[in-house]
């Protein structure tokens, strides 16, 4: 749950900086996917 939050958070500072273009969400989604593979890393080396 905690890793939704941190996209919820990030979109939200990506909305601050860049208003409503439609081009944005391809660069939210690289954003997202980035802190997918971090997040997955860190839990990887966690267990």
């Amino acid at each position: 749950m905690g890793f939704f939050y941190v996209y919820i958070l990030y979109s939200k500072i990506l909305d601050q900086f860049y208003t409503g273009a439609t081009a944005n969400i391809d660069q939210r989604l690289v954003i997202f996917f980035f802190l997918f593979i971090l997040t997955f890393q860190r839990h990887k080396s966690f267990a």
